[in-house]
């Protein structure tokens, strides 16, 4: 998945990631964060928050310090667009369901100007069906390229995790004990594993 948002040679890209809360979306989040500063030089990195949504701009307030919650949403779209395309640094949101009105309707604007600026946008969201905000921001993003759905792990992936997160090759009985334990949800898997199962 990293690799989709942020391709080797380097080009923008804009790229949705829809996961339930269990389905390892931080991870790959983290994937994104780590090769956009290895490919691009840099990010932003932007999370919603729950108990915030009713804070205007207050997931994106400190990419542009000079405007107040009052200013117009075009103000602020102009005013992350062009930090964003000026440094060459790639936009990743993560919980994007919880961002507040104001700073959904501003990634919409930025994604929707992404290519023509040359900025990678990746946000990734848990699946809300009847969001029309979230929906309107993945068909944005689907311009470029299909939305990635994370669901659960299969067999090999559970046990190319066990021995990532143990350090070693694992025995096959345990792979199969760890993913019917967990029905492959790649957060469970590895809080399964660290709590030594």
């Amino acid at each position: 998945v990293a690799a989709l948002a942020v391709p080797d040679d380097g080009s923008a890209t804009q790229l949705a990631i829809v996961g339930s809360g269990t389905a390892g979306a931080t991870g790959v989040v983290d994937a994104v964060v780590d090769r956009a500063r290895d490919r691009l030089g840099g990010v932003v990195r932007v999370s919603g928050r729950r108990l915030e949504r009713g804070d205007p701009f207050g997931a994106v307030r400190d990419l542009a310090p000079a405007l107040s919650s009052e200013s117009p949403v075009p103000a602020w779209r102009d005013a992350v667009l062009s930090r964003l395309s000026d440094g060459g640094v790639a936009l990743v949101v993560d919980e994007a369901q919880w961002l507040d009105e104001q700073s959904r309707r501003l990634v919409v604007g930025v994604a929707e100007r992404a290519v023509q600026h040359g900025v990678t946008v990746v946000v990734a969201h848990r699946p809300a069906s009847g969001d029309s905000d979230l929906a309107a921001l993945d068909a944005v993003l689907a311009r470029s390229q299909l939305p990635v759905t994370l669901g659960p792990l299969d067999d090999d992936e559970v046990g190319e995790m066990c021995a990532i997160v143990t350090g070693a090759a694992v025995a096959g009985v345990l792979v199969d004990a760890v993913a019917e334990q967990t029905p492959g949800l790649a957060d469970l898997v590895a809080a399964l594993l660290a709590a030594g199962a």
